[in-house]
């Protein structure tokens, strides 16, 4: 696969990726203001709050599937490696969603300084409960012709994973913080399974030109 052909699969991954974000978004605030007519709880956030929220979503959701969706198509039967991929991605990107956050914040003057150890505990946090996506996807990657059926019993599988996760860990959390937290987990896992089966189909000719030069260069 040439410079070209992986930047235009990179394209479609960022796009499809800016979209899973943004619906993350827009469902995250939605179960805060259901849980908050409901329940008579503590309303939105300001404009700049949800600002840096949806740039989060973005930052962390892109570096995410950006890094699954390449390595499910450079390591497609290499499940270890694939895990580790969605480990380490999901630790870089977390952090520097969650920095980007607090970073607008501060410009904004909404806080005086960061939290180093919370951006730590929340990407270790988020790292354990997607390394089970990439766990998924490997399982998806050794089918010999995995199709989106595959795919979506993957990201259903990691999404009620990271659910049961969050909900056993953030227990003592404010309802509203909880709920939308479990709107997130239910929604990326899948989206992201979904990103990566639409990646790989779009890759498919790409990745058979690949292997046929392999093939022809084994045999010179």
């Amino acid at each position: 696969m040439n410079n070209r052909s992986f930047a235009t699969l990179a394209m479609r991954t960022l796009w499809y990726s800016v979209v899973l974000a943004a619906i993350m978004e827009v469902a995250h605030v939605s179960v805060r203001l259901a849980l908050a007519a409901m329940f008579s709880l503590a309303a939105l956030p300001n404009v700049i709050a949800l600002a840096a929220e949806l740039a989060q979503k973005i930052t962390w959701s892109t570096l995410i599937c950006e890094a699954v969706v390449f390595a499910s198509i450079v390591a497609r039967r290499r499940g270890l490696l694939l895990m580790i991929f969605a480990l380490v991605a999901t630790l870089i990107a977390i952090l520097v969603g969650d920095y980007l956050f607090a970073l607008i914040e501060w410009l904004a003057a909404q806080v005086s300084s960061f939290d180093w150890a919370a951006f730590v505990a929340d990407a270790v946090f988020r790292a354990g409960k997607y390394l089970f996506l990439g766990a998924a996807l490997a399982v998806v990657n050794r089918l010999s012709e995995p199709v989106l059926r595959h795919y979506a019993l993957a990201g259903t599988f990691a999404a009620l994973v990271a659910i049961a996760l969050t909900l056993v860990v953030h227990a003592s959390a404010p309802l509203v913080t909880l709920g939308s937290e479990v709107v997130i987990e239910l929604i990326f896992p899948f989206g992201c399974s979904l990103v990566v089966w639409k990646v790989r189909q779009l890759a498919a000719p790409l990745i058979e030109t690949h292997q046929a030069y392999r093939t022809q260069l084994r045999r010179v």
